[in-house]
């Protein structure tokens, strides 16, 4: 085996290394966890999600509307996930075919924990609690 075989055959297992940690969840990376989920942490956590060290001002109009928006959009998907069968074979969801042919899933992986250290879903590697 050459240096480029040799390289590639790395790439490719930690490419299945790095998938298998996100099927698997939070637990797959617990040494890099950020830590336990506060109490009252969701007062001081913003609409996208990101944690803020101190307490929100109230909604606007405008961002309320938008959250009722996203809420009915979550309602959505959790009614096709309630009927997954007939929902994850379609067009429109592609994700194991992106996990498996993206050539930048390494890259993915090193900037989601860089970039969002403060985000709600990011605080454990690999997944929400």
């Amino acid at each position: 085996m050459n240096v480029v075989e040799d390289v590639d055959s790395w790439r490719a297992q930690e490419r299945e290394d790095i998938i298998r940690k996100y099927e698997q969840g939070h637990q797959a990376g617990l040494p890099e966890d950020k830590g336990p989920v506060l109490i009252g942490m969701f007062e001081h956590m913003d609409p996208f999600g990101i944690v803020h060290e101190t307490e929100l001002p109230p909604l606007t109009a405008r961002e309320a509307k938008r959250i009722r928006r996203e809420t009915r959009r979550n309602s959505k998907w959790l009614e096709m996930l309630g009927e997954w069968e007939t929902y994850k074979n379609s067009e429109k969801l592609m994700k194991e075919k992106g996990k498996r042919s993206s050539e930048h899933i390494h890259q993915i992986d090193r900037d989601v924990s860089r970039t969002l250290q403060n985000h709600v879903f990011f605080r454990h590697r690999y997944g929400a609690r």
